[in-house]
C-alpha cells in the first residue's frame, strides 16, 4: 500500500515538474538530449555497449558527485583495471562533465526517473553487478528494484545534512523501510552514520570511512598554479585581495559594505566576488551601483583586469571554471551561502590552497569540514555582518595571523587524504565474484 501510494505521489510530483523540464530543454540547448534516457529508453547501440559486458553502476546526481564517482571510478581501476562502470546522472551540468571525463570503457547516461517500471526496466536491460550510490540518494523504487533483482546496492561518501535527514524522518513511511534494504552504507562522518541508523539504516551495515571530497580536492588543484602570475593578469598585484567565494543573495552586498568601509583605512584593499550562480551577475552588478561602488566583470575583461581596479571597484567574476584560480591569489577568502542561513559552500579548497577562511554561522552542510578546521585553529567563524567586518579588519591587522591560519588550513586537509582507497578496498570486498 505505502509502495501505490509512494508512485502515485511521484506522478503529481512529476507533472508539476515537467514545466521546469521542458523550460529548461528551451532555455538550455543540450538539456533535452537523451531526454528519453530518463524513461530508460536508449539508443540501440548504446544499450548494446551497456550489455556487451558486466558493469558497476555508480550513480552521481550532479556536478559535486560526479566528482566523486570519476575519482571513484579511477582509483577502483587501479586495484581491478578490468573492470567497467556504467555511470548515471541527473543534471545536464554533471553529464557534460562525465562526458568529457570518463573512461572509454564506461557508459553514461541520464538516471531513470524513480517510477516502478522504469526502475525494474534498468535493472533488467543494465543488469548491473553492484548498484553505487553518491553522497544522499534514496530512490525508493531504484533501490527495491535493485533488492528483487538480487543487485547489492551500496553507498559511497554519504552524508546526511541535518535538514535532509529531518525530511526523511518526516516521510519515513516511503524512506524507512528502503533505507533498511542498503546492503552497506559508507559515510562520510560519525555523525552522517548516527543520523543514518536513526533514518532506519541496519547498524552493523553503516561504516564510518571519511570526505573522499579531499582527495578529489587534492588531486585536482594544479601543484603547480602561479598566484603570483595570476594575480599580475588579474591587475592585483600589490593588493590586499579578499574573494567572496561561491557568494549566494545578500552576501554580495554584505561584503562590499564592509569593503567600502575597510578600504578608507586599507587603501591596498581589493574585493573579488565569485557568485555561486552566474546568471546573477546583472542584479549583483546593480546592487553594487547603488551602493556607489564601480563593478568590472570578469566577461568584460577576459584579459584580466590590469589598469582598471582602484580603490572603489569590485572585481565580479561572472565566468565558470575560475573559482580555484581567484581562490589562489586571495589574501583572505571568505566563504559564501554561510552569513543568511542556508547551509555553507565547500571550504576545502581555500583551506588546501593555505588561505585564511572565514565563514558565517550557518555551515551545516559542511560541519564535518568546519569542524576539521576549527579544531586546527584553520577556520574563522563569524555571527553577523558586523562580526565580519570586525574579523576582517583583525586579519588586515594581523599578516602573521593570516599565514598561521593558512598553514593551519593546509596542515588539516592533508592530514584528511587516502580515504578514496579505503572506500575502494571496501566496495571490493563487496562486489560479487
Amino acid at each position: 500500500m505505502i509502495r501505490i501510494l509512494y508512485n502515485i505521489l511521484l506522478v503529481f510530483a512529476f507533472v508539476l515538474a515537467l514545466p521546469g523540464f521542458i523550460w529548461r530543454m528551451i532555455k538550455r540547448g543540450g538539456y533535452g538530449r537523451d531526454f528519453m534516457e530518463r524513461f530508460c529508453v536508449l539508443a540501440a547501440d548504446k544499450l548494446a555497449l551497456i550489455q556487451s559486458r558486466e558493469r558497476i553502476w555508480i550513480h552521481a546526481v550532479s556536478v559535486g558527485e560526479m566528482q566523486i564517482a570519476l575519482g571513484f571510478i579511477e582509483a577502483f581501476r587501479k586495484k581491478a583495471p578490468a573492470t567497467a562502470f556504467l555511470i548515471s546522472t541527473t543534471t545536464s551540468t554533471a553529464h557534460a562533465i562525465g562526458k568529457k571525463k570518463k573512461h572509454a570503457d564506461d557508459v553514461l547516461v541520464y538516471m531513470p526517473l524513480d517510477f516502478q517500471w522504469i526502475t525494474e526496466s534498468a535493472m533488467r536491460l543494465y543488469r548491473p553487478r553492484l548498484l553505487l550510490l553518491t553522497e544522499t540518494e534514496i530512490w525508493p523504487n531504484l533501490i527495491r528494484a535493485a533488492k528483487s533483482a538480487g543487485v547489492r546496492t551500496c553507498i559511497i561518501n554519504g552524508r546526511i545534512a541535518e535538514k535532509t535527514a529531518r525530511w526523511y524522518a518526516v516521510l519515513g513511511v516511503f524512506f524507512r523501510p528502503v533505507i533498511a534494504m542498503i546492503d552497506l552504507a559508507l559515510m562520510r562522518s560519525k555523525v552522517d552514520a548516527d543520523r543514518f541508523v536513526s533514518l532506519g539504516a541496519d547498524s552493523g551495515r553503516v561504516q564510518v570511512v571519511g570526505n573522499a571530497k579531499y582527495d578529489i580536492v587534492v588531486g585536482s588543484i594544479n601543484k603547480t598554479l602561479d598566484a603570483d602570475m595570476l594575480k599580475t593578469q588579474f591587475g592585483l598585484t600589490g593588493a590586499t585581495v579578499i574573494v567572496g567565494g561561491s557568494t549566494w543573495p545578500g552576501e554580495e552586498v554584505a561584503l562590499a559594505g564592509v569593503y567600502s568601509r575597510l578600504s578608507c583605512e586599507y587603501p591596498e584593499l581589493r574585493l573579488v566576488l565569485v557568485p555561486r550562480h552566474m546568471e546573477r551577475r546583472n542584479e549583483i552588478a546593480g546592487e553594487l551601483r547603488g551602493m556607489g561602488l564601480e563593478c568590472i566583470k570578469r566577461s568584460d575583461n577576459p584579459g584580466g583586469f590590469s589598469g582598471k581596479v582602484s580603490g572603489r571597484a569590485v572585481c565580479l567574476v561572472d565566468t565558470t571554471g575560475e573559482l580555484v584560480n581567484f581562490y589562489s591569489v586571495a589574501d583572505i577568502v571568505y566563504v559564501g551561502r554561510s552569513l543568511f542561513n542556508q547551509g555553507g559552500q565547500n571550504m576545502i579548497e581555500p583551506a588546501f590552497l593555505g588561505k585564511p577562511v572565514v565563514m558565517g554561522p550557518n555551515v551545516s552542510n559542511f560541519r564535518d569540514v568546519a569542524d576539521l578546521l576549527k579544531a586546527y585553529d584553520a577556520l574563522v567563524e563569524v555571527a553577523d555582518v558586523e562580526g565580519l567586518e570586525k574579523a576582517l579588519r583583525v586579519l588586515l591587522d594581523d599578516k602573521a595571523r593570516r599565514a598561521q591560519l593558512g598553514a593551519n588550513a593546509k596542515y588539516a586537509i592533508l592530514s584528511q587524504t587516502g580515504v578514496m582507497g579505503r572506500y575502494v578496498d571496501t566496495v571490493l570486498q563487496a562486489v560479487p565474484s
